[in-house]
């Protein structure tokens, strides 16, 4: 018996590495493997015999502000205000800074801001609550002619309004009844806006000399 000896050189072929550099928004997400990134950093994940390495950049959205939420009286308008962008688009399709709405129902809008620098953007909106003339607000006499009293479960403010929008009168309480001394008013439809805690509340005052 002839015995022989063999010898294997076994090559191993060298690990494919494929390399991805990647750039996203923040808030935005980048799908590797199963896994949302939303967070800058070096990434590796080896799948099918290859090796993925990922260089992946998070860039800042602009910080985008907004006007509150707020209130007006039917037929009345206000301006909402955004900034800290450099670019901004409304819902309504503007695109300047502010607009000037006067919604006939509550109504929300949104404003997508941009950067410049990076093309990232956030997007925020405000609401406007539209009241009527509907007596929420108890308020006794109604008509008056010189001391009128509000009653509500609780008051942080009284403000008072004529026709025209102008503010004429501001009270700061913390009580369930309020009075309010109209005697000095011309004679006419007043507006009567009681805030509560968050809560706003409205009432038409007829004021008669």
């Amino acid at each position: 018996v002839v015995c022989k000896r063999y010898e294997l050189d076994l090559i191993v072929p060298p690990n494919p590495i494929t390399t991805l550099e990647e750039t996203i928004c923040q808030g935005e997400s980048y799908y590797f493997f199963g896994t949302y990134l939303r967070e800058s950093g070096h990434y590796s994940k080896f799948q099918n015999c290859k090796t993925y390495e990922l260089d992946l950049t998070v860039n800042p959205a602009p910080p985008l502000r907004c006007s509150d939420d707020t209130l007006i009286v039917y037929g009345n308008q206000v301006e909402l205000i955004a900034s800290g962008a450099d670019t901004y688009i409304w819902s309504t399709g503007e695109t300047t800074e502010s607009i000037i709405v006067s919604p006939k129902t509550d109504k929300t809008y949104s404003v997508k801001g941009f950067t410049n620098v990076n093309g990232c953007y956030k997007t925020v909106s405000v609401t406007v609550k539209v009241k009527n003339f509907e007596d929420e607000v108890v308020m006794f006499p109604n008509p008056a002619s010189d001391m009128v009293e509000i009653n509500i479960s609780f008051i942080d403010e009284v403000e008072v309004f004529n026709l025209l929008g102008e503010r004429i009168c501001h009270i700061k309480a913390n009580h369930e009844a309020v009075n309010l001394d109209v005697s000095k008013f011309p004679a006419g439809i007043y507006i009567v806006q009681v805030k509560q805690m968050k809560n706003f509340y409205v009432g038409k005052l007829i004021v008669g000399h």
